[in-house]
């Protein structure tokens, strides 16, 4: 199963790309997908919400700000995640 979030900013896109290259991951490799619009998790919503929780804290405990970009764009992204 995999989880798909569409209608992103170019603002989420760079948070989620940020995300992918803090955690180590490499989206050619792992499944992700991730264009100027849509992000395709390759798991349940729940797995791409830990995922994208466990990334925010990675992001903020590697010195970015937890209320500008990109910390803050992914809120964005966790609620249509949530909604499905």
């Amino acid at each position: 199963m995999s989880t798909k979030v569409t209608g992103l900013t170019a603002s989420n896109v760079k948070a989620l790309a940020l995300i992918a290259e803090a955690l180590g991951a490499d989206v050619r490799l792992t499944g992700y997908s991730l264009t100027s619009t849509t992000f395709t998790y390759p798991g349940t919503p729940a797995e791409a919400i830990a995922w994208l929780d466990k990334g925010r804290q990675t992001l903020i405990a590697g010195g970015y700000s937890a209320n500008r970009h990109p910390a803050r764009s992914l809120a964005a992204v966790r609620r249509k995640l949530a909604q499905q």
